[in-house]
């Protein structure tokens, strides 16, 4: 009598151990890793910054350089000795009247409704151009548990630093006006939570997988 023995399929893998079995190793190992960093603390966490470079090391600093200008007596010298100099600074910008006027989106017709400063600014034309100053000191760094953050089951972010931003303008090389705004203490944190961890976005993985496997 003939026996019959099962023959051992060498075409392609089963598609649960294609789909699952990886995914599923790969998750062993990252686990075991993750316990290991866990006792480094939140310091192995990743962390940003995004700084503007120049002279003022802080938002006090920049606040008290601008408050030393005086429309209508500050000079453009008297600017570059105060550290508002594009040609030396970074991060200024140099306007002209046309790029005030978009800024102030300046109306003829409406023209005493304008800062006096800005109307004179306008009207002078080729004789007028304005600074545009914009400081920040932002640094973004991840806290909370390091084992939830390396899963992404839930991940801290704390935001921290400053901001300052000025215009200055001038016709015939004398400051006429002056407007600055900013956060002078940036404090904020997000929460990003993703109640599935690593297999959040799997999902779409698996369907890809049996696809593949289908064709």
């Amino acid at each position: 009598m003939t026996s019959w023995h099962p023959v051992a399929c060498h075409g392609k893998p089963s598609l649960r151990h294609s789909v699952f079995s990886v995914p599923a190793k790969l998750l062993g190992g990252l686990t075991a890793l993750a316990i290991l960093l866990a006792g480094c603390g939140t310091s192995i966490l990743p962390s940003g910054k995004k700084i503007s470079k120049s002279p003022w090391s802080s938002f006090a600093a920049a606040k008290s350089a601008y408050d030393s200008i005086v429309p209508y007596g500050s000079t453009e010298s008297h600017l570059r000795l105060l550290g508002f100099d594009p040609f030396v600074t970074p991060n200024i910008k140099v306007l002209n009247y046309l790029d005030v006027v978009k800024r102030f989106n300046y109306h003829p017709s409406h023209a005493a409704n304008y800062p006096r400063g800005v109307r004179e600014c306008v009207a002078a034309t080729q004789a007028c151009t304005a600074l545009d100053i914009r400081l920040e000191d932002r640094q973004e760094r991840r806290v909370g548990a390091v084992l939830a953050d390396f899963f992404s089951f839930e991940r801290q972010t704390h935001e921290t630093g400053w901001t300052f931003n000025a215009l200055i303008l001038l016709r015939n090389k004398e400051v006429i006006y002056k407007l600055w705004s900013g956060q002078p203490r940036v404090d904020e944190m997000a929460v990003e939570e993703n109640p599935l961890g690593p297999l959040q976005g799997m999902g779409y993985m698996g369907s890809e997988a049996i696809e593949r496997q289908v064709k």
